[in-house]
């Protein structure tokens, strides 16, 4: 199943590549219509899997239910930080699903990922900072979105480090494209790619190849790739950020201590994603809350019968 994701989404950042000469009102229509038809198998597909595990937990189910079961305090503190109690059924129920993988308790999805929400406005001047921009597709929808409010960006920075970057600069000629991951620091980083995903690879643990991917459990063989990458306070391209948004494979709480000065004079919309660990269920919302305690919290998730697409969403008031 693995291998099937991974040639779809490399179809789909073909398809994404072909339409980008197109003018930018029809766009994001085009790309709506194929994904409605992959999200339809996805979901498919996924139901099917998380039945299977609910019978048979994997070995990552197992783990997650017993770190949950000791972190039982932590989880209340942290939901008792979200604004609404549409975040805190949100957040109970993806646990849940990470554990048991019980269908029937699955949460609402919201469909409209980032962007569309109840509690996020734009101003006339948006500086929109997208970590992990892959092929594009979320600032397609950034832009569009922005058209439909009567508004404009001012600046959008791409941070991409992988194959996607000429896709990128191609498929958008009105970005700061930046050919590196996001981290704590100015380093370079060693990547583990899996089958249909990739998370930061610690050396001192075992090689590559011996271990199960930590989100989706799967052992289909990985490799390793390295990256130079940058801390978010360390660029100037970044400077007037009001809309941060970070999906970068686990390293996500990397990212945010080496943008917490940025953070904290900014106060940007955050969109993070905090699905790729059970930790970082957790540890995400903790921080930013003990480091901003006054940005307003909630969740969403954004993919049905999976644990990909949960996302942690920050705002100041």
């Amino acid at each position: 199943m693995n291998a099937i994701y991974k040639i779809m989404g490399l179809l789909y950042a073909r398809f994404v590549q072909v339409i980008s000469v197109l003018p930018q009102s029809v766009r994001p229509f085009l790309y709506y219509t194929p994904w409605k038809l992959f999200s339809t198998f996805l979901h498919h597909s996924s139901k099917k899997t998380a039945k299977k595990n609910s019978e048979t937990p994997t070995c990552k189910m197992l783990e997650s239910r017993d770190f949950f079961r000791e972190n039982t305090d932590r989880v209340d503190k942290v939901a008792s930080y979200f604004i609404d109690d549409a975040s805190r059924d949100c957040y109970y129920k993806m646990i849940d699903f990470r554990c048991n993988s019980h269908v029937s308790n699955f949460p609402s999805v919201s469909k409209v990922q980032y962007f569309d929400n109840e509690y996020f406005k734009y101003s006339e001047n948006e500086v929109f900072v997208d970590c992990g921009a892959y092929n594009g597709v979320t600032i397609m929808y950034f832009k569009h979105m922005l058209k439909k409010l009567k508004k404009h960006a001012k600046k959008i920075v791409a941070f991409e480090p992988g194959e996607k970057y000429d896709i990128l600069t191609s498929a958008h000629n009105d970005l700061e494209v930046l050919k590196a991951g996001v981290w704590s620091k100015n380093d370079t980083l060693h990547f583990c790619e899996f089958g249909a995903t990739s998370v930061v690879f610690d050396k001192n643990l075992a090689p590559p190849h011996e271990r199960p991917d930590p989100v989706t459990g799967s052992e289909e063989p990985s490799r390793i790739v390295s990256i130079p990458v940058r801390s978010i306070d360390s660029c100037t391209e970044c400077e007037g950020v009001t809309f941060l948004k970070m999906d970068i494979e686990g390293a996500e709480m990397d990212a945010l201590k080496g943008a917490i000065n940025t953070i904290a004079k900014y106060k940007p919309k955050l969109a993070i994603c905090i699905y790729h660990s059970d930790e970082d269920m957790i540890k995400i919302p903790e921080w930013v809350h003990e480091n901003f305690p006054e940005y307003k919290m909630f969740v969403r998730h954004h993919l049905k019968f999976s644990i990909f697409e949960t996302v942690l969403y920050g705002f100041v008031e």
